[in-house]
């Protein structure tokens, strides 16, 4: 394979095969990043322009009014088309490669984590049972890749990534099952598994069947306490997937 641009090298390749994620890698300097973040965050805050509504806020799921915001905002239409972005994710899927979904999502000093979770279909999208992409029988991979961006600084102390290196290769979820939020119990059993930190404007891929969970904002750290972090997902498929439009609010 010949490389070009951005695309990974054959060992980084090999490495996102065998862990299900790669990086960081450089993607805007971090003043750069604090200027496009702040003049973002009033636009965020600012849904009426979304293609979702605004009522589509479930509090303990999910939030579908932060969903695919690169269509009303130009700066986040321009960042899932970096050559930075698509080179790579070309690397793992193919030339075909398609956004298939965005979200942008601040954490606040207290807020809790995302528990330890895995998306192959993502049924479990909005409380949903239905499968919301559907590979073909005999594709080899699945669920999307996904391109982590952080917008401010994220470490232990104020919720970066965690997760357990392999575990793309076997479905361990059920996505068919209804969540139930339960605040007593989410982040209370430790898996182990590596934790991965972005310095602002850094990004990093993982395979969307990699066993994650996001740390709870702020625990023994030393981040002051009004600090906060921001950041985005974007998840890349490949167009032989076929999308379930049985939901049509999503």
């Amino acid at each position: 394979m010949t490389q070009t641009g951005f695309a990974l090298t054959a060992d980084e390749l090999a490495q996102f095969h065998r862990d299900g994620y790669i990086g960081p890698f450089d993607l805007y300097e971090p003043e750069e990043m604090e200027a496009n973040r702040r003049a973002l965050r009033p636009r965020l805050i600012n849904s009426t322009t979304s293609i979702y509504a605004q009522d589509s806020k479930i509090s303990g799921s999910t939030n579908l009014a932060s969903y695919d915001r690169h269509f009303d905002i130009d700066f986040l239409a321009e960042h899932i088309t970096r050559p930075e972005i698509v080179d790579r994710v070309s690397s793992i899927l193919g030339p075909d490669t398609l956004c298939w979904r965005t979200e942008f999502f601040p954490k606040y000093p207290g807020d809790e984590g995302t528990d330890w979770h895995q998306a192959d279909n993502f049924s479990s999208v909005n409380q949903s049972k239905h499968p919301q992409i559907v590979w073909p029988e005999d594709a080899e991979f699945g669920g999307t890749v996904t391109v982590w961006t952080a917008f401010t600084e994220a470490g232990v102390e104020n919720g970066c990534l965690q997760f357990i290196p392999g575990s793309h290769k076997t479905m361990n979820y059920d996505e068919s099952k209804i969540m139930e939020y339960d605040a007593g119990k989410i982040n209370q059993v430790e898996k182990g598994g590596v934790r991965r930190g972005l310095f602002a404007g850094g990004t990093s891929l993982t395979a969307a069947r990699l066993i994650e969970r996001a740390e709870a904002a702020f625990g023994e750290g030393s981040l002051p306490p009004d600090a906060l972090f921001d950041g985005s997902s974007v998840r890349d498929i490949v167009t032989v997937i076929r999308r379930n439009t049985a939901r049509a609010d999503i």
